[in-house]
């Protein structure tokens, strides 16, 4: 059924899991990062929160696509962090601009939604549900009457792309960016061209804008940047973010490639590597799709229209080649299926364990 009001989405989110709600907070407070960045140039309470909005975004997308314990506690750090500077005295009396202030509320909500900082599963389901749909609520309240309308429905629809990859499909789902979400985001990439400390950034959510987000590895790596970093501010981190970067280079190359300069121009260029057992994968593939019929077949609680059935389908059908999208959907479905067993939903049995 089709959400049309927001009662009915919280109404659908209380009986979705974590992953769900991350999805709905994560996209609803990206629509809206651009107008935090309002007059990051002259204001330096922008530009801190600005980075810690960004820093808490990009944090609870990851937190999304490998939900780890160490992602998911830097999402809770990074929620701390920008909720205390939007509710800082000083802060509060340097910016009283609600549209920023709701902006970066609904960022910390979607970090909130992402962390592990609640050990006992219902209170950590209650809380993400709850940040889940305040994070819809503040991205509406934050372009008031100029966007609420598209910025409602764009969460409505996101409602029927939980069980997808959320951030490969477009954040507007096609109706286009409001003029007054469009306007600051042209004034930002406007100040933040290539060698400026803002780059990346721009990069970051242009990406995201065009449904193909930047290497889920690089951002890994600036979501589990240490605190101490970030109070350093935008300039310390860009080095940081650039010494990321440059590693992903050498290092995070594609499986079949190798990276090679030209002496004599200075330039670069790649040249294939044959896989060293390029049956491995296929082989451990089709083990895996074989123990889940195993398990499906042993009546041991796990549903064949279960998320993580779909999920496991999805990735050995249509990710057969891609090792990180491999690694990413095994690594969120064990974590839906502890959840589940701890919380005895579903049985301990050698089958599912297979």
């Amino acid at each position: 059924m089709a959400i049309t009001n927001d009662k009915e989405l919280e109404a659908w989110l209380k009986e979705q899991e974590q992953p769900a709600h991350i999805t709905i907070a994560a996209r609803a407070a990206l629509r809206v990062f651009p107008l935090v960045t309002t007059r990051v140039e002259k204001n330096e309470y922008v530009q801190e929160i600005t980075l810690l909005t960004g820093r808490a975004l990009l944090t609870s997308l990851v937190a999304r696509k490998w939900p780890t314990s160490d992602v998911k506690s830097a999402a809770g750090k990074a929620a701390d962090a920008a909720a205390a500077t939007t509710t800082s005295e000083t802060t509060a009396a340097e910016n009283k601009d609600t549209t920023t202030n709701e902006a970066t509320k609904a960022a910390v909500f979607a970090a909130g939604a992402a962390t592990n900082s609640y050990a006992h599963p219902r209170v950590a389901y209650t809380l993400a549900y709850t940040y889940a749909h305040g994070a819809a609520k503040a991205a509406r309240a934050a372009v008031a009457t100029y966007a609420a309308k598209p910025a409602a429905a764009a969460t409505y629809a996101d409602t029927a792309i939980t069980a997808n990859d959320p951030f490969t499909i477009d954040l507007w789902h096609g109706v286009g960016m409001p003029e007054v979400i469009e306007k600051e985001w042209g004034s930002f990439q406007a100040l933040a061209k290539d060698g400026s400390p803002w780059a990346f950034w721009r990069e970051w959510y242009q990406s995201l804008l065009d449904a193909k987000p930047m290497n889920w590895g690089l951002q890994k790596e600036i979501a589990l940047i240490p605190n101490k970093d970030w109070d350093k501010g935008v300039e310390h981190i860009a080095q940081i973010i650039a010494g990321i970067k440059a590693r992903f280079v050498t290092v995070n190359i594609p499986l079949s490639e190798e990276i090679l300069q030209n002496p004599e121009t200075g330039k670069f260029y790649s040249i294939p590597v044959p896989a060293r057992k390029p049956d491995l994968l296929k082989t451990t593939l089709e083990k895996v799709s074989d123990a889940l019929d195993d398990a499906l077949n042993d009546r041991n609680g796990l549903m064949k229209n279960s998320r993580e059935v779909h999920v496991l389908r999805k990735c050995v059908k249509d990710y057969a080649h891609n090792p990180e999208r491999i690694e990413m959907d095994f690594v969120d479905v064990h974590t839906g299926l502890v959840r589940q067993i701890d919380n005895k939903e579903i049985p301990m049995r050698s089958g599912l364990c297979a």
